[in-house]
């Protein structure tokens, strides 16, 4: 069960400490977020607001984003 966490924090809470973000209110608290599953991010692109990512290990050279589901414990 390497490389889960968590995401507790509630749609209010993040407003508060957050402030000029946009944050959407289906924003659920998750407590196994694994590899290959969407996750809450703030991206670094000007436009402030929180958005939905996968996440995990793709190596530049793989063909098929699925491979790195297969190298999960690399």
């Amino acid at each position: 069960m390497c490389g889960r966490f968590t995401l507790t924090t509630n749609p209010e809470q993040l407003r508060a400490a957050l402030f000029g973000f946009t944050i959407p209110d289906e924003l659920e608290p998750r407590y196994n977020i694994a590899p290959s599953q969407p996750v809450a991010v703030i991206p670094n692109d000007g436009k402030n607001q929180l958005d939905f990512f996968v996440w995990g290990l793709v190596p530049s050279w793989a063909k098929d984003p699925a491979i790195g589901n297969k190298m999960i414990n690399a």
